[in-house]
């Protein structure tokens, strides 16, 4: 960042109290300088504008950015946009997550499991890119040397979860699954993070999007083609760090992570089992394109919905859409 930027910013980062006016008064004045709405644009061309007012909104909607450090707020947005990648919680590819560190509040820059795909997909190298969670009674067959599984939807027990898999084929052929157990998942979050116990721990409130992104990240990390792509590089090493203003990266533990998961917990195999829960995502949406989005990247589950069931839901979509 420039010099006057970085004024710009210290006017309220060396305030102890800052509120949320405050942090947004910052965060407005920063994307109002002309360097960075240069930045901005640089990466995103005309699509600049409709990003840097989604960091605003998203700032003045959150009580958690209240004396959320400004400097933090523009370097992980600006990491977002050079991977192209929305900060709309309702879409799940990428976050803005404020949390509490020892020098004050801060904020972390997170991949959502949507985000990693959506990154495998635009290097035009995957034919099939997927991950889903699996049901007691359907993993039928399950090898640990090769990684292939095999999967029978007509041998489900219950809906109770026993893992998640992964998979992927190339445009050249290859192709690679992975799978793990609840279990297994488990294990390796306890692991690597830290704060799996904490009690707001994002493991505790969302374990079913955070078991996709450890499949999915492990396999393209490992099998994927995540060394010729340097946006792919970028988004794991980016993940859950604080983005300094040099460009680094400070990794923090996710137990002081602060964001309301409650507010942007995506639907869970149970939920969709819940016409309840699926009517209060549908009536959750203010922003008619998110709506519009999120009923079409799940038209096929929403159409599952027969009988009298069906017509309410489709009703209440309907009613929502004229709202608009």
């Amino acid at each position: 960042m420039s010099n006057e930027m970085k004024d710009l910013a210290k006017q309220s980062a060396n305030n102890q109290n800052l509120s949320k006016q405050g942090t947004l008064s910052v965060v407005k004045g920063l994307l109002n300088n002309d360097e960075v709405k240069k930045r901005f644009s640089e990466i995103l061309q005309e699509k600049s504008p409709q990003f840097m007012a989604s960091v605003i909104s998203l700032i003045s909607s959150s009580k958690s950015f209240d004396d959320v450090n400004p400097n933090t707020i523009i370097a992980s947005a600006l990491v977002a946009a050079t991977l192209d990648l929305p900060i709309n919680q309702n879409f799940g590819f990428a976050y803005l997550i404020p949390y509490n560190s020892k020098s004050g509040k801060q904020c972390q820059f997170q991949m959502g499991y949507k985000g990693f795909m959506q990154l495998a997909l635009r290097t035009g190298m995957y034919e099939t890119f997927n991950a889903t969670e699996v049901y007691e009674g359907e993993l039928t067959e399950r090898n640990r040397l090769t990684g292939i599984i095999k999967i029978d939807e007509s041998q489900r027990k219950s809906k109770k979860v026993i893992g998640y898999a992964a998979y992927f084929k190339l445009l050249t052929g290859f192709s690679k699954t992975l799978y793990m157990s609840v279990e297994e998942i488990t294990a390796h979050a306890k692991k690597y993070s830290k704060s799996y116990d904490a009690k707001d721990s994002i493991w505790k409130k969302d374990f079913h999007s955070m078991a996709l992104k450890t499949v999915i990240k492990l396999i393209l990390s490992k099998n994927g083609m995540l060394s010729v792509d340097l946006r792919m590089q970028k988004a794991a090493e980016a993940d859950q760090a604080v983005v300094n203003e040099d460009g680094s990266y400070e990794y923090v533990d996710a137990a002081e992570v602060e964001a309301n998961y409650e507010e942007i917990k995506e639907l869970t195999p149970e939920d969709w089992e819940n016409l309840q829960k699926v009517i209060e995502k549908v009536e959750s949406f203010t922003n008619p394109e998110e709506r519009l989005e999120f009923l079409e990247t799940n038209k096929q589950r929403i159409d599952s919905f027969g009988g009298k069931d069906g017509e309410l839901l489709k009703a209440v979509i309907e009613t929502q859409n004229k709202k608009s």
